[in-house]
């Protein structure tokens, strides 16, 4: 009994958390919102209605099969969409192949001949786990990489949501790979594969309102800060120089300002040049070079002077000590602050506070 109480109030809470994502949230965050709801509808085919009077239909049992083919492919989509790369590639289709052959096995199965045969789900089922846990692994690779592209510079540090999601999906593989394991030993240890299975897929979906939790609370799941419109269509190949227009080149430049200003970009300590990448709607490659082209810095010192003027306005007020300015402006540490601020404009912030304000305003 307290377990079915469980079950119904883990679909009511995953329902309910898909359903004010897909009203509050943006493009970022539907794939957790189908993904939620995917959960709690396999929660109440699977674990609800079977222990109430309503018979399960033979549709109702394919639609949570189908389901289960695209929880490890929306969540790679959504691990490559939060990491600012690009979140569909053609190469992906490959993980949506299983899905359409079990859908094309049911026409089959209800338009000419029906297919029942315990081998016959002992594959499918196989397929669908190795779906997801491949998926797992691409995703963890995806935010590996993209907090290894950020060592060495001091001023940024991977957002604490590329953290939480890569701490989450580590059990989640854990327990995809115990579901595998689970199934492929189904035939020799029934009662193990009845006893784990279900539990690997209560850890996962676990993981998945987790989540979908966080992208509640934190505003940079939420919403897209690049200006409304379509983004500039970059060209073929990479920027050259000699070849790029003037004319071009600042259209290009102006766009990528008005999407680091428009949203205050620049004061995201894990700003990246992907993230900002898929923001504009160019290349990373592209982004780059445009930058350095169109500015004369690269990605960094021209993010940092987005921070640094945002910085010395700060500093007009003398209530908001030298700290909270360095964190407000998107630097993550007081030093580094000091360093760029100090070779930017010549004096430290606290002399330029003492050079700006008057005698009567720094004593206040």
């Amino acid at each position: 009994m307290i377990l079915d109480f469980i079950y119904a109030g883990l679909f009511v809470q995953g329902f309910f958390v898909a359903l004010v994502l897909l009203v509050k949230g943006g493009k970022q965050v539907v794939l957790l919102s189908l993904l939620s709801l995917m959960v709690s509808y396999e929660i109440l085919t699977a674990f609800i209605l079977p222990k109430t009077i309503i018979p399960l239909s033979f549709y109702i049992y394919v639609l949570r099969e189908l389901f289960g083919f695209l929880y490890g492919p929306f969540l790679l989509m959504f691990v490559r969409r939060l990491t600012g790369t690009i979140s569909f590639q053609r190469r992906d289709l490959i993980f949506y192949i299983p899905f359409a052959l079990y859908f094309a096995l049911v026409l089959f199965s209800i338009l000419i001949r029906p297919i029942h045969s315990r081998q016959f789900n002992f594959i499918i089922c196989t397929i669908k786990n190795g779906v997801i846990v491949v998926s797992l692994i691409i995703s963890l690779i995806t935010l590996i990489r993209y907090r290894l592209s950020q060592r060495g510079i001091s001023s940024l540090s991977p957002p604490k949501n590329i953290v939480f999601v890569e701490r989450l999906l580590w059990p989640a593989l854990f327990a995809a790979l115990i579901g595998s394991a689970a199934n492929l030993f189904e035939g020799s240890y029934p009662l193990l594969f009845n006893s784990l299975s279900p539990l690997a897929f209560f850890f996962l979906g676990l993981i998945i309102y987790s989540i979908s939790y966080r992208a509640l609370l934190s505003s940079d799941f939420m919403h897209s800060t690049c200006p409304a419109g379509q983004p500039v269509k970059r060209g073929g190949g990479k920027y050259r120089k000699d070849l790029i227009p003037e004319a071009v080149l600042q259209e290009h430049l102006k766009h990528i300002a008005d999407c680091v200003s428009a949203g205050s970009l620049y004061l995201e300590a894990g700003l990246t040049l992907p993230r900002l990448a898929s923001i504009t709607g160019l290349s990373v490659n592209d982004l780059s070079q445009v930058i350095n082209i169109g500015s004369g810095m690269n990605f960094y010192s021209f993010i940092n002077e987005y921070r640094l003027m945002h910085a010395r306005q700060l500093l007009t007020d003398a209530s908001v000590n030298i700290l909270n300015v360095a964190f407000a402006s998107g630097f993550n540490s007081k030093s580094s602050f000091n360093s760029l601020f100090k070779k930017r404009f010549g004096v430290s912030p606290s002399q330029y506070r003492r050079n700006f304000l008057t005698p009567q305003q720094s004593a206040q």
